[in-house]
């Protein structure tokens, strides 16, 4: 089902802190989590979601996430986050309405960074800017299981595609 955004709290899967830097990743997962409330009143927030090719102590991968307002209004982040990701600014037509769900799959460079809890007990990974993909740069593979905000019997559907592209078949620029 699309997530569609205009111009006009996590499940708990992520276990590890990712290291600061700037990192490779995959979008794996995009979450519609509903109305929010915000100092700003009640919002429409989503959840993008990427997995690092970095294993955590435990074996598993690294996933960072970052929330946003489902907007594309020229004041939002994650239109600005879309625009610098893609290269490119989007167009009157592409503002009436895009899919987020077309990022699922598409590889990038996202820049960590560290932020301590105010009581300084919690250090958390913040996804601080995304930038597309380098070119020549193996493509980043996953066995992620998409969540559903609105599931609640506790499964997860796997609809994760077959990332495993060789290096010809890169597009040239983000393909949303």
């Amino acid at each position: 089902m699309p997530i569609i955004v205009t111009g006009g709290q996590s499940s708990g899967q992520i276990k590890h802190t990712a290291p600061a830097g700037m990192h490779r990743a995959v979008c794996v997962d995009v979450i519609d989590m509903g109305l929010k409330q915000t100092q700003w009143g009640e919002k429409p927030k989503l959840v993008l979601r990427w997995q690092l090719p970095l294993k955590a102590g435990d074996g598993s991968l690294h996933l960072v996430q970052k929330w946003y307002t489902k907007s594309l209004h020229e004041k939002a982040a994650l239109r600005h986050d879309l625009e610098s990701w893609r290269g490119r600014e989007f167009t009157k037509e592409e503002l009436k309405g895009f899919d987020v769900e077309k990022l699922i799959g598409i590889n990038c460079q996202v820049l960590i960074v560290h932020k301590k809890s105010t009581d300084g007990q919690q250090t958390w990974a913040n996804v601080q800017a995304i930038t597309p993909a380098m070119k020549g740069v193996k493509v980043v593979a996953t066995g992620y299981a998409r969540e559903s905000a609105d599931q609640d019997d506790g499964e997860m559907e796997d609809n994760t595609p077959d990332y495993d592209v060789p290096e010809s078949e890169l597009p040239e620029e983000a393909p949303f």
